[in-house]
């Protein structure tokens, strides 16, 4: 008769104790590879939950200024650099770094299909992020955009009801690991606020290609200075019967997706980590 079944079991300090300590080694270095690789350090999603909670008092946590361009202030910062190289899925253009501060420039140049194009400085959209220390690193401070941004979204449009209402939505959003889906309400919106077919091509230029009979627009940008095959950031504008104002836009870049739906006056924003 066998009696090595027996004997296993009968000895819990001896094979047992060691094949559960092999398999917790297993999975300590199964969770420790994962966190590394997503460059979560078991902490990421705790930050970004913390940052999702303070939009419950947005009023106390953020500032919103729409001045030659818009600047987006955390008084309690949450975020750290690595989070934001993380989740912006490639390297800033450039970095200024001095004891005490951090500032990462992020700067994308449009793609077009002409052979031999070459891409025109004066079509680049630049994103600045601020970054002060703290005892455990650099958090993310304030955000400023490109003014080319800001004219597209107008800031006419924020108005408090819309930026108390994108909170309230944020703040509600449940906890998920694989993605974060939020749909918003812009019942305040006017259509005559939107800029025209003419003032989108004088802020981004021509356009990649035109879709659906010329009623759309299509742009693509990629990380300045990266090879062709970096991220590629996308970005769609359609257009309503006369051809002017804008009635869908849609934008896809990493892990993230946008819909905007001016008719419907809803905002879809999904972004999966």
């Amino acid at each position: 008769m066998n009696t090595r079944p027996h004997t296993f079991v009968s000895n819990p300090t001896g094979r047992t104790k060691q094949n559960r300590r092999r398999a917790l080694r297993v999975v300590y270095r199964a969770t420790l590879i994962c966190c590394t690789a997503f460059a979560l350090s078991g902490c990421l999603l705790n930050r970004m939950m913390e940052l999702k909670d303070q939009f419950c008092d947005f009023e106390s946590n953020f500032s919103l200024q729409f001045e030659d361009s818009v600047e987006f202030s955390f008084n309690q910062p949450m975020l750290l650099d690595t989070d934001i190289l993380w989740l912006s899925g490639a390297p800033p253009t450039k970095t200024t770094k001095s004891a005490d501060e951090l500032t990462m420039t992020f700067v994308i140049e449009k793609v077009m299909s002409q052979p031999g194009y070459l891409p025109d400085p004066a079509n680049d959209i630049q994103v600045d992020l601020h970054f002060d220390r703290f005892d455990d690193g650099f958090k993310l401070r304030r955000v400023r955009m490109d003014p080319k941004l800001t004219s597209l979204m107008n800031p006419d449009f924020f108005d408090k009801n819309v930026i108390n209402s994108a909170a309230q939505e944020i703040c509600d959003t449940g906890r998920s690991f694989a993605s974060t889906k939020m749909e918003m309400d812009i019942p305040e919106l006017e259509l005559r606020l939107l800029p025209s077919r003419q003032e989108i091509l004088e802020l981004l230029g021509a356009p990649l290609e035109q879709i659906d009979q010329d009623t759309g627009f299509v742009y693509q940008y990629r990380h300045k200075g990266e090879k062709h095959q970096s991220e590629i950031a996308r970005l769609m504008v359609w257009f309503d019967e006369s051809g002017e104002k804008p009635v869908r836009m849609e934008s896809n870049y990493s892990r993230y997706h946008t819909k905007a739906d001016f008719i419907e006056k809803k905002v879809f924003l999904r972004v999966t980590l």
